[in-house]
């Protein structure tokens, strides 16, 4: 009681001091009726003087460049996931999912896991101590649990864990989590806005938090008595709602109305003043964060005590001009607040390497440069800087299967492949662990050009990809490494449009949802939905044989729309397979690692044009698996003079045109691989993400400038 006497006549002067300030602005607003009612109580006088206007804060509705649903592989497909997101705290009330979820039974729990995920600091006693509360709660309750904290841990659980606790997980996992959701569960009270409440008064569900049997009731309603249609609907109706009130268009016109009100203000010798609460905090209130649910969270149960709602902050870093990071002199640094942007650039930033390429590669890379001391490192794409480390893996092909068993990958199945969704979300993870503090500044931009001289070794010239206007930066290293990456081969294609057959990019290919949905796309275009629809795939190694998998799957789903899809496979080559030996892969890096394949219509190299013309009459769409072309790599130039480069795929190095060597620069991953030698005299390019270390951990020590 004196300890909260104490930390009232504290708070008191404070709180006046605010209300003073506030009253000085013509209008405020606040971000939902909750945080209206919070003011009214803290601030009595300033609601009594001011009208406080609601201006809900806004979601990012707007398609994403860099990814779409159809990126995110659902994690545990053979399950469905009863999904919760809070910090461990005991007045996020977890215990209630649990108790509610044990309610189902033995039966009802069939195919179905409880994952609580959320913010976990072993520094926090009350997390420590609430999260063995919590196993111990399950544990009493006859639930089987597991903790995990990384991605491959939590994808590879046993399959008879009954609740899951994710702690402190990254936002990839978040993401797929979310889209794999047969049920989002909201357990907390009091919160001053959140999507969770507004949806879940719109289910209709919003269970009474001391009512356990309720919310078990409506756990059963959603697994067991509701078909796919039905929560995929409200799923969707979900999704409407936010894009039609909570957009950043619909919040520009509410404070729109705001100013326009404020237009005609005339108090002498001042403007007029917009104040704007959001999330206003007071110890009294309970405050919370939480998740958007996406198209595929379907359904939400809510605590009936709350009847506004509140958006967990899914804001990108800091778009300051040409750089997002910490730490890189004259731009944009990213802490806790935003800083200033300066196009006064009056020294040099001085690296001990330039890394071009955020892929696997440049991710083992810039790890091997910092194993042998030869930081500060700058990491240079145009990629999202959250996906550095993942590259075209984690953008285009996470629903691509691996090449080869995953014996690196200690937690799976050992004799088994797995998704390269798992490899590319640990590289992301991994990418986003290095930052200055390592040693590492990543930079959102592209290297335009790299000039090497023996006095001042790499002056590297940097240019953003947004905008025109923006100054050219430099940065001087020793050394300078190309992994640049690769693109599907699409030079010299024919455009064959004006015979009526389409072109489908293999990488959208390699997805079956995208696929599916070109294909979906085409189909309606014609004027007899049962003729038949013929795709053609050009092309034999791997990656011909997993879109034929892909399309092979969907004429023979039970979607009865694709049922008339027929396949003819183009191809030179006969099928060529890995064949494991005694201690080594035979074509580890050519051949099909399939066991399914399908009936080809062998053409010839030497009138391969004319059998394509032939054969690809009466098709409907051609997709191109013929390879893959190196990316373009920036203007490398000694002295002043450009150079043509040529790669040494032995010695990382590369060499000009007289063979000469250019000091300094290397380059790896898929576009300058190792070239190696199997024991049947066979030479082939190593190309995978333990291939790349392997060859990468074998020519580090030689890098010197």
């Amino acid at each position: 009681m004196k300890l909260g006497m104490v930390h009232l006549m504290c708070e008191k002067p404070f709180d006046s001091l605010e209300q003073w300030s506030m009253s000085f602005a013509e209008s405020i607003a606040v971000n939902s009726g909750f945080t209206k009612g919070v003011v009214e109580q803290v601030f009595p006088d300033l609601a009594k003087e001011k009208d406080l206007q609601i201006v809900h804060p806004c979601v990012d509705v707007n398609p994403k460049k860099t990814e779409t649903k159809d990126d995110i592989v659902s994690v545990w497909q053979d399950r469905n996931i009863l999904l919760s997101i809070n910090r461990f705290e005991k007045k996020k009330d977890i215990g209630l999912a649990i108790k509610a979820y044990a309610g189902l039974g033995k039966h009802g729990r069939k195919g179905v896991r409880l994952v609580l995920a959320g913010g976990y600091d072993n520094r926090v006693m009350e997390n420590v101590v609430y999260h063995k509360e919590l196993v111990k709660l399950a544990s009493g309750l006859g639930l089987k649990t597991a903790t995990t904290k990384t991605i491959v841990a939590a994808l590879n659980v046993p399959d008879d864990v009954d609740v899951l606790f994710l702690l402190s997980v990254p936002n990839t996992l978040k993401e797929m989590l979310l889209n794999s959701a047969r049920l989002l569960i909201y357990t907390p009270s009091n919160e001053h806005f959140g999507i969770v409440p507004l949806e879940a008064m719109k289910t209709g569900w919003l269970c009474p938090p001391d009512d356990v049997e309720r919310w078990t009731a409506v756990m059963d309603k959603v697994l067991n008595k509701m078909t796919d249609d039905q929560v995929t609907k409200m799923g969707k109706a979900g999704v409407e709602r936010v894009k039609n009130e909570f957009s950043d268009v619909k919040m520009a016109e509410r404070i729109d109305g705001l100013i326009d009100g404020m237009a005609n203000y005339t108090k002498e010798g001042c403007s007029a003043t917009l104040c704007i609460l959001d999330d206003y905090y007071h110890s009294s209130i309970g405050h919370c964060i939480l998740t958007v649910p996406g198209a595929a969270v379907t359904s939400i149960i809510y605590n009936a005590k709350v009847y506004e709602t509140y958006l967990w902050d899914h804001r990108q870093p800091t778009e300051l001009g040409l750089l997002r990071t910490l730490g890189f002199f004259g731009f944009a640094e990213q802490t806790s607040q935003e800083k200033s942007y300066s196009t006064e650039i009056e020294k040099k930033e001085r690296f001990g390497a330039v890394v071009v390429g955020s892929g696997p590669a440049g991710l083992a890379v810039v790890g091997n440069l910092l194993e042998q001391k030869k930081g500060p490192v700058l990491w240079v794409d145009i990629a999202p800087l959250k996906y550095f480390g993942g590259g075209r893996l984690h953008h285009l092909y996470q629903a691509v299967p691996s090449n080869t068993k995953v014996n690196y990958l200690k937690e799976l199945d050992q004799e088994k492949t797995c998704r390269i969704a798992v490899a590319a979300s640990l590289g992301t993870m991994l990418g986003q662990g290095l930052g200055p503090e390592k040693g590492v500044v990543k930079f959102l931009g592209r290297v335009q050009r790299a000039s090497w001289s023996d006095d001042s070794n790499w002056d590297v010239k940097l240019t953003s990809p947004r905008g025109e206007g923006l100054p050219s930066l430099s940065a001087s290293s020793d050394l300078l490494f190309l992994c640049t990456g690769s693109h599907p081969t699409s030079d010299g294609i024919p455009d064959r449009s004006a015979q009526g057959i389409v072109s489908l990019s293999l990488d959208s290919c390699l997805n079956y949802r995208k696929l599916a949905f070109a294909v979906r796309r085409s189909m309606q275009e014609r004027s007899d939905p049962t003729e038949k629809f013929t795709i053609a795939v050009i092309g034999a190694s791997h990656s011909a044989i997993l879109v034929l998998r892909n399309i092979y799957n969907l004429a023979t789903s039970r979607n009865q729309e694709f049922q008339n899809v027929r396949i003819k496979w183009l191809t030179r080559h006969e099928l060529r397979y890995a064949e494991e030996r005694d201690g080594w892969i035979k074509r580890d890096n050519t051949g099909l690692k399939v066991s399914k394949y399908l009936e080809k219509v062998k053409t010839s190299p030497e009138t391969e044009q004319e059998d394509q013309d032939k054969h690809l009459q009466g098709c409907n769409l051609v997709v191109h698996a013929i390879g893959f072309t190196k990316n373009i790599v920036p203007v490398i130039e000694r002295d002043g003079t450009a150079l043509d480069i040529t790669y040494d795929h032995e010695t990382s190095e590369f060499a000009d045109t007289e063979g000469k060597k250019i000091k300094g620069l290397y380059g790896a991953g898929i576009a300058f691989p190792e070239k190696v030698v199997d024991p049947e005299g066979t030479t082939e390019y190593a190309v995978g993400l333990w291939k790349f270390m392997k060859y990468l951990k074998r020519v580090a020590p030689t890098w010197t400038a």
